[in-house]
């Protein structure tokens, strides 16, 4: 049921629009996000106490391969959230689940994976972006690559924290809110506020 729902709707609403947003470089139509937020594709597998539908890792992957079908960017959207969440839900505190997971569960928190660099692709551990404390803040430097960059309000962002290291023993992960852009403004300058501005770590 689920894969059929999916499929109809990536025929009807991504495949016969996606290589136009293809080619003239636009960002995913926020009704689009708003209507897969709806049918609660990004809190698939989150628990029903965050606001999740607990659905399991077999119905993610059945949602994002039929919207992957119609393009994978906004495929990729579901697998943003699903990595997000897995890894508060595994590594978080109590204080970033309650902060973080409601809001990636109703699409009112977008989050993206920052991992991946131009001459590490997907070996992790050979990570070069570098992160120091700096008194009660965390100072990045090396990131290059963001996946749905624009539009993110959160960005999960792994890093290397141990500069003696250079396997996945010196990593760490870092959860980083950043104001939304927009296809006017994709790289919003603005000083990130409230309770989701602090960039703090999940896992070490």
């Amino acid at each position: 049921m689920v894969r059929d729902q999916f499929f109809a709707f990536t025929a009807q609403k991504v495949a016969p629009y996606a290589h136009g947003w293809h080619l003239a470089d636009e960002l995913i139509p926020l009704p689009l996000i708003a209507e897969l937020g709806s049918m609660g594709v990004f809190g698939m597998t989150i628990p029903a106490a965050y606001g999740g539908l607990d659905m399991g890792k077999l119905a993610m992957c059945v949602v994002s391969e039929e919207l992957s079908r119609g393009w994978i960017g906004v495929g990729s959207l579901v697998t943003r959230s699903e990595i997000a969440a897995e890894l508060i839900l595994t590594g978080g505190t109590d204080r970033q689940k309650a902060d973080f997971l409601p809001g990636i569960a109703s699409r009112e928190i977008l989050p993206t994976a920052v991992f991946a660099e131009p001459d590490t692709g997907s070996d992790l551990g050979a990570l070069r972006t570098r992160a120091h404390r700096d008194g009660d803040s965390w100072r990045i430097h090396g990131k290059s690559w963001i996946t749905h960059a624009a539009r993110a309000d959160l960005m999960t962002l792994l890093v290397r924290t141990d500069p003696a290291t250079r396997d996945y023993s010196g990593l760490s992960m870092l959860l980083a809110a950043k104001p939304r852009g927009d296809a006017a403004h994709p790289s919003p300058r603005r000083a990130c506020r409230g309770a989701r501005s602090a960039c703090s770590a999940i896992a070490a």
